[in-house]
Order: structure tokens, then sequence, then C-alpha cells
């Protein structure tokens, strides 16, 4: 699994989350809008956070200049930012608007992560750094992914070395 097979899983699941929050907005008190920014903030923040550092970082080093990391990194602060808004609101109206703007938001990013950034970051970084990644990925979230690729090809390689010897003898 490359990493990018992950965080458009979790894309996924945080589509499900804001649908979810859309479909209860127009008559929510503030405890409520509150309570939904808060559990979308800490989804999307453990998504923003690894898509940071390692998966932005890697690019970083592939992509001098910053170029579509820098503009990805400044729409997770937006994000953050409106969200962190909600939580101080003391006004409904004003909080949905914040979680309005913080949803939308992170729906236009993942646009442009799924269909220019991840796309390069497959032909830049090699499967080889994207399996790293997605085993990092997997091991942060207590995931149990089977061996990579890689580790396949090598038991493979080890078990044709073996069969291979046991039919010398």
């Amino acid at each position: 699994m490359r990493i990018t097979d992950a965080l458009y899983g979790e894309h996924g699941s945080l589509y499900m989350l804001m649908n979810a929050i859309e479909a209860r907005l127009a008559g929510a008190d503030l405890a409520m809008l509150q309570t939904s920014a808060a559990l979308f903030e800490t989804a999307i923040l453990a998504h923003a956070h690894f898509e940071n550092d390692p998966f932005f970082a890697a690019l970083d080093r592939v992509m001098p200049g910053g170029g579509p990391v820098t503009a990805m990194r400044a729409e997770h602060e937006e994000i953050e930012g409106e969200l962190a808004k909600v939580a101080t609101s003391r006004d409904a109206d004003a909080a949905r608007a914040h979680l309005e703007a913080a949803i939308a938001e992170a729906r236009s990013h993942f646009q442009k992560e799924e269909i220019v950034l991840f796309p390069m970051a497959e032909q830049l970084l090699g499967s080889d750094t994207l399996e790293e990644m997605a085993a990092a990925w997997a091991q942060n979230r207590g995931v149990a992914l089977p061996a990579g690729r890689r580790i396949a090809r090598a038991a493979g390689a080890a078990m044709n070395e073996m069969a291979a010897a046991s039919r010398q003898r």
C-alpha cells in the first residue's frame, strides 16, 4: 500500500463526516456546532499533521521552492483557523459560518490533492518511499498492513533461492 492510498481513504471518511455535519447545520445550537467542529477538528488535524510530515516533507525534497506544497500547508492553516473560531464563538450563527467555511475549504483542498498533488507524488517519490510512508501511517493509526510489495518480493526471492538450493541437493 502507498501513502497516497491511505490519504485517499482518509478523504473518503472525512467526506462522510462532513456530509453528516452539514446535514445537521441548519437547526444546530451553539453547543452542537462546537461539538461537531471538535470532532471534525480531531479527524482532520490527524490527517493534516501526517500530510505535513512526512508526506509534504518528502515532496519538499524533490520540489524545492515550495510549489503546490506551500499552498497545501496554507490551506491546512486556514481550515484549522476556521475550526478554532468555532470553538471560541459565542453565537450559533457565527459558529455555523466558520464551520461551513472550514468544511468548504477542506472539500476544495481535498480536490486539489486528489487531482493534482497525489498523482504528482506518485510520479516523483517512487514506490519504495510511498510504501515506507504508508507503513509509518499504519503504525501511527494502529492499522495492521500485510507485507509491502518490496518485502514480498524479497521474501519471494529468498523462497526461490531456498527451493533452488534444495533441488541441487
